[in-house]
């Protein structure tokens, strides 16, 4: 088949890594993919075209830019795909329209997270959807809200979860924490807690390090590392001087490499005040770290609470502290729901796994 992916970007977020991955699995399968972004390209570009996947960037103008949609329409038309996979709703917008200007009768919209009803934009999305055949959720809660907004026909939406490519994230780097020791010089017993994620206010950031600053209290050989870059980083940085945890917090920023940080982790919190599937919670899952996250959005279908982690209200740093505490107190049972999060992702959320849905969406009359 004729593929192509249509994105806003490929910045170094999960919903982007995902997009790679999934490219790069057609591709290995025969199918001819290709990538698009809206905006502005990124870092996975060099990724993609070493995997001998084409990338296309549009460099659409601020506000709605008519030309955009005219340079897709042109671009569809010349490689004449068969299939438009566009992900989340910008993309949506523009490539939906371009694809029935086009000819092209396939149109698939992956929706990442959840809807936000107060979206100025949100009608731009709903107008797309009229070109649009299937809208597919991460996860069975985004699909429920969604269904709740009447924004499209029922029939359209369906399910697919997240994968990753589990033989990437099985084999934990040997070497991984002593690189994290030694290049943060840091005494070989301490214990790391961390977070790989987009420093946005979603991911509240805040409640972990108020949690921090109480575990570290009663237990002073911890640190935090919080990877990632955003918006809300200098402000983060400003809250950790505040309360003085400047030589306990460390954020190393953007990483492409992030195994070495999570094989230096002892245990993984995502204080998320709203997923999908999570891209980095998959990650952390396979490499067996000990999880702490919240019971928002689509991770109660990805973690049972003390099974597979510990799930949390959002906004508590005290029971989040509680639970960490819990962990440093009792590694075997750290060890223990780490392994069992491993054998969860191992056996539902693969990148195969995610590939085959899609090919039998893409097949459908």
């Amino acid at each position: 088949m004729k593929i192509v992916h249509v994105l806003e970007s490929l910045q170094m977020g999960g919903m982007e890594r995902l997009v790679a991955d999934l490219a790069e699995t057609q591709k290995v399968r025969g199918h001819d993919v290709c990538v698009y972004t809206i905006s502005t390209s990124g870092p996975l570009e060099d990724r993609l075209k070493k995997a001998g996947v084409p990338v296309f960037n549009c460099h659409k103008k601020r506000g709605f830019d008519a030309g955009c949609i005219r340079t897709l329409k042109k671009k569809f038309a010349e490689k004449r795909f068969e299939i438009v996979h566009t992900h989340n709703g910008l993309a949506n917008v523009y490539a939906a329209v371009a694809a029935k200007l086009s000819g092209i009768k396939k149109v698939i919209n992956t929706r990442h997270g959840s809807v936000d009803p107060r979206q100025k934009s949100l009608w731009l999305w709903k107008v797309s959807f009229l070109f649009t055949n299937r809208i597919v959720f991460v996860c069975k809660k985004a699909k429920d809200e969604f269904d709740g907004l009447k924004m499209a026909r029922r029939k359209k939406g369906l399910v697919i979860y997240n994968g990753i490519n589990v033989r990437d994230w099985t084999e934990i780097p040997v070497d991984g924490r002593d690189s994290i020791v030694r290049d943060f010089k840091l005494a070989p017993e301490t214990k790391i807690i961390g977070v790989i994620c987009r420093l946005d206010l979603l991911k509240d950031i805040d409640t972990l390090i108020t949690a921090f600053e109480i575990v570290q209290r009663d237990n002073p050989n911890i640190v935090l590392f919080i990877v990632g870059d955003g918006s809300q980083k200098s402000r983060l940085q400003e809250m950790v001087k505040t309360l003085r945890l400047t030589e306990k917090v460390v954020f190393p920023g953007e990483r492409k490499d992030v195994k070495p940080f999570l094989a230096a982790m002892d245990i993984f919190v995502l204080p998320s005040l709203a997923e999908g599937i999570s891209i980095a919670l998959l990650e952390a899952m396979a490499f067996k770290r000990p999880i702490i996250t919240t019971n928002v959005g689509g991770t109660p279908e990805l973690i049972t609470d003390e099974a597979q982690g510990r799930l949390i209200s959002a906004k508590d740093p005290q029971t989040l502290a509680t639970c960490i505490k819990e962990y440093l107190a009792n590694p075997s049972l750290a060890a223990m729901l780490g392994e069992n999060a491993h054998q969860r992702v191992v056996s539902h959320f693969t990148t195969e796994r995610m590939a085959d849905d899609y090919e039998r969406l893409y097949r459908e009359n």
